[in-house]
């Protein structure tokens, strides 16, 4: 996915500014759509969370 919400910038400063040196992004991807399954989509990112 292109990095459209400006991830690359807050990796910057996070790697720059703050020494963190890995930076990873999790996404969760259609909470704000009518009918979606929010706690599918948070159980889906969660997981992704563990497996880091």
């Amino acid at each position: 996915m292109p990095d459209v919400y400006g991830f690359g910038y807050v990796k910057v400063l996070a790697q720059s500014f703050y020494g963190i040196p890995e930076v990873k992004k999790i996404e969760a991807v259609g909470l704000d759509i009518v009918g979606a399954d929010v706690s599918a989509i948070m159980q889906e990112a969660e997981k992704k969370i563990e497996e880091i």
